[in-house]
């Protein structure tokens, strides 16, 4: 193949892809979810974000049953809160630690490319 100036480049054949892993560092926060009731975990959750989980995160991790009473429950009162905390209902998330991990992250390359001059 030629280009508008006249070089012949090679069109390389198909084949396999052409990719590269990079190994890139984070910090990874983990929540647990737990229920008010006899302070029972029910999901870990494992996220790569500061502050605490979001829906879409706990979605991910926990099962959808969890995620939705989460997601619709009613703030436990702050009274309930002060002297009876298993009375309140659904569940919390409390940050269990946050480490420095690596994870492998893998990037398609473009196809390699020969020009002759």
């Amino acid at each position: 193949m030629r280009t508008a100036n006249g070089h012949i480049i090679a069109i390389p054949p198909p084949g396999p892809d052409r990719y590269k892993s990079i190994v890139v560092e984070f910090i990874e926060y983990k929540w647990w979810m737990a229920r008010w009731h006899k302070n029972g975990v029910v999901c870990e959750l494992k996220i790569d974000h500061e502050g605490q989980p979001t829906l879409d995160d706990v979605y991910a991790d926990c099962e959808e049953s969890v995620a939705q009473t989460w997601e619709n429950q009613e703030p436990c009162p702050l009274e309930t809160m002060k002297f009876n905390r298993s009375k309140c209902e659904g569940y919390y998330v409390y940050l269990v630690s946050k480490n420095v991990v690596k994870k492998e992250i893998p990037v398609i390359l473009q196809p390699a490319e020969v020009s002759f001059h």
